[in-house]
């Protein structure tokens, strides 16, 4: 499977570097269907798909709201991230959470009719679609940083 964090580090001149220019996101290799929840587009977009680490960052996220990072914060961390400028064994989980959440904002804003046009409108879909692209993108940087199923979903600073 295709990342946007392995596609970035491998087609973009400058990764690594503050040269680095963004475009858009890399066009996601599924198309949604109506009858999809947030957990197929967790599925679908997950690098391991594991419904426990869907589950928690789902429930944690209806049961407090967000609390994170807002915007701009994540935008920075995206940055960092996604260009290659930190060591993501180095950064905490809700940084890299910050900037999978902004990476899944980017693929909504650049490939919107083709991710949500299915669900029809129902702006509680459409929410809970960007939320599990953001989980499934924060897994894939995790497995990145090289912790995998090692790390403790339940950690506070795990926030996506």
């Amino acid at each position: 499977m295709a990342t946007a964090y392995d596609y970035y580090r491998t087609n973009y001149p400058g990764w690594g570097t503050t040269q680095l220019q963004f475009s858009a996101p890399p066009t996601p290799n599924f198309q949604p269907l109506p009858s999809w929840s947030g957990y197929d587009y967790y599925r679908a977009h997950a690098y391991n798909p594991d419904y426990g680490l869907y589950s928690s960052v789902m429930n944690r996220a209806r049961d407090s709201g967000y609390g994170g990072f807002d915007t701009h914060e994540a935008k920075v961390w995206q940055r960092r991230v996604y260009s290659g400028l930190v060591n993501l064994a180095e950064i905490l989980p809700s940084e890299i959470g910050a900037a999978a959440a902004y990476e899944a904002y980017r693929m909504w804003k650049h490939h919107r009719a083709m991710l949500f046009d299915p669900l029809g409108g129902a702006s509680e879909r459409e929410r809970e679609a960007l939320m599990a692209l953001a989980t499934g993108e924060g897994e894939i940087s995790i497995v990145f940083r090289g912790q995998g199923e090692e790390c403790d979903v339940e950690d506070p600073m795990f926030r996506f």
